[in-house]
């Protein structure tokens, strides 16, 4: 072969390569804005296989009404994601080479369309590798290591909260799966303590225990991991639907006993003794600085903070555990003290109490 048919093969392979057109799952995720906190991608031959389906099923009458058909496009199509942003708003993108005649959706390119909710709106076409303001989940650098699940693993999901980053995956047929929940090492602790927890109620629910059984927890540096290890004989959809509803059932707080204290300055307001409303935000919390605590370690890392004695103004027990103010894990009274102190006008103190989690918002008025 000539020196030029050589440079021309080359000239050619490399054109191909800088003008590839992106596989499916690409063209989908594309279209999801950099700015979502949750994404969520999926094969729709996975969603659609009997497991998967039945699951489906189950989680459906959470979705707005209007959705129903765009959750039937997804089943039917190759392709679907889902964004959803800091604010709550969520867009849905499908690949799809069927036909769609669903009214929630619209169509953004060719095979591609997009259902919206809030103010949620799709990347526009074009756009990939652009800025994180502009471009998609692909270009940020918050979903970078979620990546390559996001656009390979028949069910992937990642989600980036201040301080915590979530990656999971999974498949149908055979039902396999992992999540991986990264956060601070001094934290670390805390969240390995909240997932076997978690996976302890499993193991005592008839419908999730054959579940608990086969998730191995394991605890490197920041990075906790349970992963489902190996065949399980039970129903998806019964475990899902046990789940969501404890997420979903009423009145958690009146489960973990908060009362509102009684009305004295600077509370002037309470709502289901989680929800104080203060003339000062500084005077409210005062006590709850000068309060003696004991710090608690597990597994060589501060798990939180307990109180030795009520705080009674905030509606504080003695036993009560602090474990963060505005989402940041708490170590040490100082630390306390400090993060109340830059709290500005509003904050918030996640306490645990008889094993359960509540947050104790406390707004200046």
């Amino acid at each position: 072969m000539s020196p030029r048919a050589v440079c021309v093969l080359v000239l050619a392979a490399s054109a191909a390569c800088h003008g590839r057109t992106p596989p499916p799952r690409e063209r989908v995720l594309a279209r999801i804005p950099g700015a979502s906190q949750v994404v969520f991608a999926a094969d729709g031959p996975a969603l659609a296989g009997p497991r998967m389906r039945a699951v489906v099923d189950v989680l459906r009458p959470r979705w707005p009404a209007r959705f129903g058909c765009v959750i039937d496009t997804a089943l039917a199509g190759d392709h679907a994601a889902v964004g959803i942003s800091a604010t709550r708003d969520m867009i849905v993108v499908i690949a799809t080479r069927a036909a769609v005649t669903c009214p929630g959706l619209s169509k953004i390119g060719d095979g591609l369309w997009a259902a919206t909710l809030g103010a949620g709106a799709p990347t526009p076409a074009g756009t990939v590798g652009a800025s994180s303001s502009t471009g998609s989940v692909l270009d940020v650098a918050t979903h970078a290591r979620a990546r390559s699940y996001l656009t390979t693993a028949p069910l992937a999901a990642s989600i980036v909260l201040p301080g915590v980053t979530l990656l999971a995956t999974a498949s149908a047929e055979p039902l396999e799966g992992w999540l991986a929940i990264e956060t601070e090492e001094i934290a670390s602790a805390l969240a390995e303590q909240r997932v076997r927890g978690i996976v302890d109620r499993l193991a005592r629910t008839e419908t999730t225990a054959a579940f608990a059984a086969a998730i191995a927890i394991s605890h490197d540096g920041p990075q906790v991991i349970a992963r489902l290890t190996g065949p399980v004989d039970a129903d998806l959809a019964a475990a899902v639907r046990t789940i969501a509803e404890w997420y979903t059932a009423p009145a958690v707080r009146t489960a973990v006993g908060f009362v509102c204290p009684p009305l004295a300055p600077p509370i002037i307001g309470c709502t289901n003794g989680t929800s104080l409303t203060v003339t000062s935000l500084a005077s409210a919390v005062a006590p709850l600085v000068a309060a003696n605590v004991t710090v608690v370690i597990e597994n060589q890392r501060v798990a939180w903070l307990r109180l030795d004695g009520a705080v009674p103004s905030l509606g504080l027990r003695r036993g009560d555990l602090l474990l963060a103010v505005d989402g940041r894990h708490l170590t040490s009274l100082a630390q306390l003290g400090e993060q109340l102190r830059l709290a500005g006008h509003t904050t918030t103190v996640t306490i645990q109490r008889d094993a359960v989690t509540a947050t104790l918002e406390i707004a200046e008025r």
